[in-house]
Protein backbone atom coordinates (compact mmCIF):
# COMPACT_ATOMS: atom_id res chain seq x y z
CA UNK A 1 0.00 0.00 0.00
CA UNK A 2 2.55 2.44 0.73
CA UNK A 3 4.73 2.08 -1.82
CA UNK A 4 2.05 2.63 -4.90
CA UNK A 5 3.61 5.90 -6.00
CA UNK A 6 6.54 3.94 -7.17
CA UNK A 7 4.97 2.52 -10.03
CA UNK A 8 5.91 5.79 -11.69
CA UNK A 9 9.54 4.47 -12.14
CA UNK A 10 8.46 1.81 -13.92
CA UNK A 11 10.52 1.40 -17.72
CA UNK A 12 7.37 1.09 -19.38
CA UNK A 13 3.68 2.44 -20.06
CA UNK A 14 1.52 1.61 -17.21
CA UNK A 15 -1.66 0.89 -15.27
CA UNK A 16 -2.92 0.88 -11.46
CA UNK A 17 -6.16 -1.13 -11.49
CA UNK A 18 -8.40 -2.58 -8.23
CA UNK A 19 -9.99 -6.20 -8.12
CA UNK A 20 -12.52 -4.99 -10.41
CA UNK A 21 -10.38 -4.20 -13.49
CA UNK A 22 -10.67 -0.41 -12.76
CA UNK A 23 -8.01 2.19 -14.16
CA UNK A 24 -6.30 4.04 -10.66
CA UNK A 25 -3.57 5.72 -12.36
CA UNK A 26 -1.33 5.74 -15.33
CA UNK A 27 1.05 6.73 -16.85
CA UNK A 28 4.13 7.11 -19.33
CA UNK A 29 7.20 4.40 -18.25
CA UNK A 30 10.22 5.70 -17.09
CA UNK A 31 11.81 4.84 -20.39
CA UNK A 32 8.82 4.39 -22.90
CA UNK A 33 6.21 6.47 -23.23
CA UNK A 34 1.95 5.59 -23.81
CA UNK A 35 1.71 4.32 -27.13
CA UNK A 36 -1.13 4.62 -29.56
CA UNK A 37 -3.18 1.54 -28.18
CA UNK A 38 -5.97 2.67 -26.43
CA UNK A 39 -6.62 2.16 -23.09
CA UNK A 40 -9.68 0.89 -23.13
CA UNK A 41 -8.74 -1.95 -25.63
CA UNK A 42 -6.29 -2.89 -22.99
CA UNK A 43 -9.12 -3.61 -20.29
CA UNK A 44 -11.24 -5.33 -22.35
CA UNK A 45 -8.59 -8.01 -22.33
CA UNK A 46 -7.85 -7.88 -18.93
CA UNK A 47 -10.83 -10.69 -17.59
CA UNK A 48 -9.11 -12.72 -20.02
CA UNK A 49 -6.13 -12.45 -17.63
CA UNK A 50 -5.02 -14.26 -14.38
CA UNK A 51 -3.58 -12.55 -11.10
CA UNK A 52 -0.37 -12.38 -13.26
CA UNK A 53 0.32 -13.34 -16.48
CA UNK A 54 -0.02 -12.38 -20.17
CA UNK A 55 -2.67 -11.15 -22.87
CA UNK A 56 -2.86 -9.38 -26.01
CA UNK A 57 -5.02 -6.15 -26.78
CA UNK A 58 -6.85 -5.77 -30.38
CA UNK A 59 -4.19 -4.07 -31.96
CA UNK A 60 -2.01 -7.01 -31.14
CA UNK A 61 -0.02 -5.49 -28.88
CA UNK A 62 1.42 -7.75 -25.60
CA UNK A 63 -0.07 -7.24 -22.06
CA UNK A 64 1.65 -8.06 -18.66
CA UNK A 65 -0.23 -8.05 -15.80
CA UNK A 66 1.55 -8.54 -11.99
CA UNK A 67 0.91 -7.35 -8.34
CA UNK A 68 3.10 -7.70 -5.04
CA UNK A 69 2.34 -7.88 -1.57
CA UNK A 70 3.16 -4.07 -1.46
CA UNK A 71 0.18 -2.76 -3.44
CA UNK A 72 -1.67 -5.58 -3.15
CA UNK A 73 -4.97 -5.80 -3.76
CA UNK A 74 -3.72 -3.50 -6.81
CA UNK A 75 -2.40 -4.91 -9.94
CA UNK A 76 -0.40 -2.97 -12.40
CA UNK A 77 -0.54 -3.83 -16.22
CA UNK A 78 2.24 -3.02 -18.82
CA UNK A 79 0.78 -2.51 -22.20
CA UNK A 80 1.84 -1.72 -25.83
CA UNK A 81 4.58 -4.24 -25.68
CA UNK A 82 6.69 -6.12 -28.72
CA UNK A 83 6.96 -9.05 -26.75
CA UNK A 84 8.28 -12.36 -28.84
CA UNK A 85 5.75 -15.24 -28.67
CA UNK A 86 3.07 -12.80 -27.27
CA UNK A 87 2.48 -9.75 -29.44
CA UNK A 88 1.34 -10.05 -33.44
CA UNK A 89 2.07 -5.72 -33.79
CA UNK A 90 4.28 -5.68 -37.01
CA UNK A 91 5.79 -2.46 -37.81
CA UNK A 92 6.74 1.05 -35.97
CA UNK A 93 4.33 2.50 -33.94
CA UNK A 94 4.49 5.93 -32.47
CA UNK A 95 5.33 5.52 -28.72
CA UNK A 96 6.79 2.12 -27.43
CA UNK A 97 8.11 -0.33 -30.04
CA UNK A 98 11.03 -2.12 -28.39
CA UNK A 99 10.85 -6.11 -28.76
CA UNK A 100 11.76 -8.46 -25.91
CA UNK A 101 11.49 -11.79 -24.80
CA UNK A 102 9.11 -12.66 -22.44
CA UNK A 103 11.58 -13.88 -19.85
CA UNK A 104 13.51 -10.78 -19.73
CA UNK A 105 10.47 -8.43 -19.05
CA UNK A 106 9.67 -11.18 -16.25
CA UNK A 107 13.09 -10.67 -14.53
CA UNK A 108 13.12 -7.46 -15.24
CA UNK A 109 9.22 -7.03 -12.86
CA UNK A 110 10.41 -9.54 -10.36
CA UNK A 111 14.07 -7.23 -9.82
CA UNK A 112 11.51 -4.28 -9.69
CA UNK A 113 9.02 -6.23 -7.02
CA UNK A 114 11.73 -7.03 -4.81
CA UNK A 115 13.35 -3.66 -4.98
CA UNK A 116 9.57 -2.43 -3.91
CA UNK A 117 9.31 -4.73 -1.21
CA UNK A 118 12.36 -3.94 0.37
CA UNK A 119 11.75 -0.30 0.42
CA UNK A 120 8.22 -1.29 1.44
CA UNK A 121 9.71 -3.09 4.44
CA UNK A 122 11.84 -0.24 5.39
CA UNK A 123 9.59 2.40 5.61
CA UNK A 124 6.91 0.26 8.18
CA UNK A 125 9.75 -0.75 10.36
CA UNK A 126 10.86 2.94 10.69
CA UNK A 127 6.88 3.66 11.68
CA UNK A 128 6.79 0.50 13.98
CA UNK A 129 10.11 1.52 16.05
CA UNK A 130 8.63 5.19 15.99
CA UNK A 131 5.07 4.02 16.61
CA UNK A 132 6.69 2.11 19.96
CA UNK A 133 7.95 5.50 21.16
CA UNK A 134 5.35 7.64 20.81
CA UNK A 135 3.35 5.05 22.77
CA UNK A 136 5.19 4.86 25.45
CA UNK A 137 5.58 8.86 25.72
CA UNK A 138 1.42 8.81 25.14
CA UNK A 139 1.36 6.29 28.18
CA UNK A 140 3.13 8.72 30.24
CA UNK A 141 1.46 11.50 29.71
CA UNK A 142 -2.00 9.93 29.95
CA UNK A 143 -1.41 8.52 33.15
CA UNK A 144 0.21 11.42 35.16
CA UNK A 145 -2.67 13.46 33.98
CA UNK A 146 -5.27 10.83 34.65
CA UNK A 147 -3.33 10.54 38.42
CA UNK A 148 -3.23 14.73 38.39
CA UNK A 149 -7.11 14.72 37.65
CA UNK A 150 -7.50 12.28 40.84
CA UNK A 151 -5.77 14.17 43.04
CA UNK A 152 -7.30 17.32 41.95
CA UNK A 153 -10.90 15.86 43.06
CA UNK A 154 -9.86 16.37 46.48
CA UNK A 155 -9.91 20.23 46.17
CA UNK A 156 -13.08 21.38 45.23
CA UNK A 157 -11.46 24.99 44.71
CA UNK A 158 -8.94 23.54 41.60
CA UNK A 159 -11.67 22.81 39.21
CA UNK A 160 -10.54 25.06 36.63
CA UNK A 161 -6.85 22.26 37.22
CA UNK A 162 -9.21 19.40 36.66
CA UNK A 163 -10.71 20.44 33.42
CA UNK A 164 -7.49 20.82 31.80
CA UNK A 165 -6.08 17.80 33.34
CA UNK A 166 -9.19 16.65 31.43
CA UNK A 167 -7.94 18.20 28.50
CA UNK A 168 -4.95 16.63 28.70
CA UNK A 169 -6.21 13.16 28.98
CA UNK A 170 -8.65 13.77 25.83
CA UNK A 171 -5.22 14.36 23.70
CA UNK A 172 -3.84 11.92 25.02
CA UNK A 173 -6.75 9.66 23.70
CA UNK A 174 -6.74 11.54 20.20
CA UNK A 175 -2.84 10.86 19.93
CA UNK A 176 -3.93 7.27 20.37
CA UNK A 177 -5.97 7.06 18.18
CA UNK A 178 -3.35 8.25 15.79
CA UNK A 179 -1.30 6.16 16.86
CA UNK A 180 -3.11 3.17 16.37
CA UNK A 181 -3.58 4.04 12.58
CA UNK A 182 -0.15 3.94 11.63
CA UNK A 183 0.26 1.13 13.11
CA UNK A 184 -2.72 -0.58 11.37
CA UNK A 185 -0.76 0.50 8.17
CA UNK A 186 2.95 -0.59 9.42
CA UNK A 187 1.27 -4.49 10.75
CA UNK A 188 -2.14 -5.09 8.97
CA UNK A 189 -1.60 -8.30 11.53
CA UNK A 190 -3.34 -5.95 14.00
CA UNK A 191 -6.54 -6.93 12.98
CA UNK A 192 -5.99 -10.60 13.12
CA UNK A 193 -5.74 -9.52 17.47
CA UNK A 194 -8.37 -11.93 19.38
CA UNK A 195 -11.63 -10.60 19.16
CA UNK A 196 -13.79 -8.61 22.11
CA UNK A 197 -17.63 -7.46 22.53
CA UNK A 198 -16.97 -3.93 21.37
CA UNK A 199 -20.33 -1.37 22.19
CA UNK A 200 -20.24 0.99 18.92
CA UNK A 201 -21.66 3.81 20.76
CA UNK A 202 -19.50 4.24 23.55
CA UNK A 203 -16.63 4.13 21.28
CA UNK A 204 -18.12 6.89 18.64
CA UNK A 205 -19.17 8.52 22.17
CA UNK A 206 -15.62 8.73 23.57
CA UNK A 207 -14.02 9.47 20.77
CA UNK A 208 -16.07 12.44 19.90
CA UNK A 209 -15.71 13.76 23.47
CA UNK A 210 -12.15 13.66 22.36
CA UNK A 211 -12.35 15.73 19.21
CA UNK A 212 -14.75 18.10 21.33
CA UNK A 213 -11.65 19.92 22.27
CA UNK A 214 -10.56 20.66 18.57
CA UNK A 215 -13.46 21.36 17.10
CA UNK A 216 -14.33 24.10 19.93
CA UNK A 217 -10.88 25.91 19.13
CA UNK A 218 -12.17 26.44 15.39
CA UNK A 219 -15.77 27.09 16.22
CA UNK A 220 -17.29 23.90 15.12
CA UNK A 221 -20.21 22.77 16.99
CA UNK A 222 -20.02 18.48 17.34
CA UNK A 223 -22.96 16.78 18.37
CA UNK A 224 -23.99 13.06 19.19
CA UNK A 225 -27.43 11.51 19.43
CA UNK A 226 -29.17 8.03 19.14
CA UNK A 227 -28.85 4.79 21.11
CA UNK A 228 -27.91 1.69 20.61
CA UNK A 229 -26.40 -1.05 23.72
CA UNK A 230 -25.70 -3.37 20.92
CA UNK A 231 -21.72 -4.72 20.34
CA UNK A 232 -19.80 -5.95 17.40
CA UNK A 233 -17.39 -8.70 17.80
CA UNK A 234 -13.89 -8.28 16.67
CA UNK A 235 -10.39 -7.05 17.56
CA UNK A 236 -9.81 -3.90 19.54
CA UNK A 237 -8.70 -1.62 16.77
CA UNK A 238 -12.35 -0.20 16.38
CA UNK A 239 -11.23 2.81 17.50
CA UNK A 240 -9.66 3.36 14.23
CA UNK A 241 -13.31 3.80 12.69
CA UNK A 242 -15.07 6.83 14.69
CA UNK A 243 -11.31 8.49 14.94
CA UNK A 244 -10.77 8.58 10.91
CA UNK A 245 -14.41 9.62 10.24
CA UNK A 246 -14.34 12.48 12.65
CA UNK A 247 -10.22 13.67 12.07
CA UNK A 248 -11.77 13.99 8.51
CA UNK A 249 -14.96 15.53 9.33
CA UNK A 250 -13.16 18.22 11.58
CA UNK A 251 -10.24 18.74 9.48
CA UNK A 252 -12.17 19.61 6.66
CA UNK A 253 -15.02 21.49 7.94
CA UNK A 254 -15.10 25.12 8.05
CA UNK A 255 -15.86 27.42 11.31
CA UNK A 256 -19.15 27.67 12.50
CA UNK A 257 -20.71 24.55 10.50
CA UNK A 258 -21.76 21.63 12.44
CA UNK A 259 -20.61 17.91 12.69
CA UNK A 260 -23.47 15.20 13.81
CA UNK A 261 -22.97 12.17 14.50
CA UNK A 262 -26.34 9.86 14.86
CA UNK A 263 -26.63 6.01 16.53
CA UNK A 264 -29.08 3.56 15.84
CA UNK A 265 -29.45 -0.12 15.96
CA UNK A 266 -32.52 -2.40 13.91
CA UNK A 267 -32.52 -6.24 14.93
CA UNK A 268 -29.12 -6.61 13.23
CA UNK A 269 -27.14 -3.90 12.70
CA UNK A 270 -25.70 -0.96 13.92
CA UNK A 271 -25.62 2.65 11.82
CA UNK A 272 -23.60 5.54 12.42
CA UNK A 273 -23.74 8.48 10.37
CA UNK A 274 -21.45 11.61 10.53
CA UNK A 275 -22.53 14.49 8.76
CA UNK A 276 -20.17 17.38 8.21
CA UNK A 277 -19.51 20.56 5.70
CA UNK A 278 -16.36 19.16 3.89
CA UNK A 279 -14.65 19.92 0.29
CA UNK A 280 -17.48 19.29 -2.58
CA UNK A 281 -16.74 15.52 -3.71
CA UNK A 282 -16.69 16.16 -8.09
CA UNK A 283 -18.26 13.93 -10.16
CA UNK A 284 -16.42 11.09 -11.19
CA UNK A 285 -14.11 11.40 -7.63
CA UNK A 286 -16.75 9.53 -5.42
CA UNK A 287 -16.05 6.03 -6.74
CA UNK A 288 -12.34 6.56 -6.50
CA UNK A 289 -12.77 7.82 -2.26
CA UNK A 290 -11.80 4.55 -0.86
CA UNK A 291 -8.64 4.26 -3.28
CA UNK A 292 -4.88 4.28 -1.56
CA UNK A 293 -3.13 8.00 -2.06
CA UNK A 294 -6.02 9.44 -4.30
CA UNK A 295 -7.65 12.57 -2.86
CA UNK A 296 -10.30 14.70 -4.32
CA UNK A 297 -9.72 17.83 -6.20
CA UNK A 298 -11.23 20.30 -3.97
CA UNK A 299 -9.98 18.52 -0.93
CA UNK A 300 -6.62 19.37 -2.51
CA UNK A 301 -6.82 22.94 -2.85
CA UNK A 302 -7.97 23.36 0.28
CA UNK A 303 -5.03 23.05 1.21
CA UNK A 304 -5.42 20.67 4.09
CA UNK A 305 -2.92 18.34 4.60
CA UNK A 306 -3.32 14.27 3.80
CA UNK A 307 -2.04 11.33 2.87
CA UNK A 308 -5.24 9.54 1.23
CA UNK A 309 -4.21 6.66 3.22
CA UNK A 310 -7.02 7.60 6.66
CA UNK A 311 -10.40 6.35 4.05
CA UNK A 312 -9.06 3.33 2.37
CA UNK A 313 -7.68 2.25 5.55
CA UNK A 314 -10.87 3.26 6.85
CA UNK A 315 -13.17 1.07 4.40
CA UNK A 316 -10.93 -1.76 4.83
CA UNK A 317 -11.19 -2.03 8.50
CA UNK A 318 -15.18 -1.95 8.27
CA UNK A 319 -15.51 -4.31 5.56
CA UNK A 320 -13.11 -7.08 6.00
CA UNK A 321 -12.00 -6.95 9.83
CA UNK A 322 -15.51 -6.27 11.15
CA UNK A 323 -18.17 -7.67 8.20
CA UNK A 324 -19.69 -4.06 7.76
CA UNK A 325 -20.01 -1.49 4.67
CA UNK A 326 -19.75 2.19 4.27
CA UNK A 327 -21.86 4.70 2.17
CA UNK A 328 -20.87 7.87 1.31
CA UNK A 329 -23.51 10.84 -0.15
CA UNK A 330 -23.22 14.24 -0.84
CA UNK A 331 -26.25 17.14 -1.35
CA UNK A 332 -26.17 19.14 -4.31
CA UNK A 333 -26.61 22.15 -2.29
CA UNK A 334 -23.13 24.05 -2.66
CA UNK A 335 -21.22 26.31 -0.63
CA UNK A 336 -18.93 28.65 -1.94
CA UNK A 337 -16.16 29.76 0.26
CA UNK A 338 -12.77 31.49 -1.26
CA UNK A 339 -12.61 29.22 -4.61
CA UNK A 340 -14.02 25.80 -3.15
CA UNK A 341 -17.03 24.86 -3.49
CA UNK A 342 -17.85 22.83 -0.54
CA UNK A 343 -21.27 20.55 0.65
CA UNK A 344 -22.93 18.63 3.13
CA UNK A 345 -21.36 14.93 3.04
CA UNK A 346 -22.61 11.98 5.46
CA UNK A 347 -20.53 8.42 5.78
CA UNK A 348 -22.84 6.35 6.97
CA UNK A 349 -21.51 2.57 8.57
CA UNK A 350 -23.35 -0.31 8.98
CA UNK A 351 -22.50 -3.21 11.36
CA UNK A 352 -23.69 -7.02 11.93
CA UNK A 353 -24.38 -6.68 15.51
CA UNK A 354 -22.60 -9.28 17.45
CA UNK A 355 -24.06 -12.78 17.96
CA UNK A 356 -21.59 -13.87 20.33
CA UNK A 357 -22.47 -12.62 23.96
Amino acid sequence: MIAIPIIKAIAFPWLLIDEGNRVVDNGDGSLFRQPEARVDGVLAKLGEISDSGWGRCAAGFAIYKFTTESISPFHVVLYGMKINGVSTAQGRSEGLSVRMDQEHLKQYVAEYCQGVEALDDSYRSLIRENIHEIRGINSGLYNTAYQLDGDLQVDHSSQNLSNLSKSVVRWSELLSGRIDFMEFIANPNAASAPKVEISVYKKFDKVQRCFRVTANRNSISLSMRGASNATVYGPPIFDIIPFLLLDNAVKYSPPNKPIEIICNESNNYIFCRVTSTGPKIEDGELEQIFVTAVRGKNAIRSGKAGSGLGLPVLNRIVKNVFGGSIEVSQKNTYLQIGSIPYSEISFEIKLPISRHS
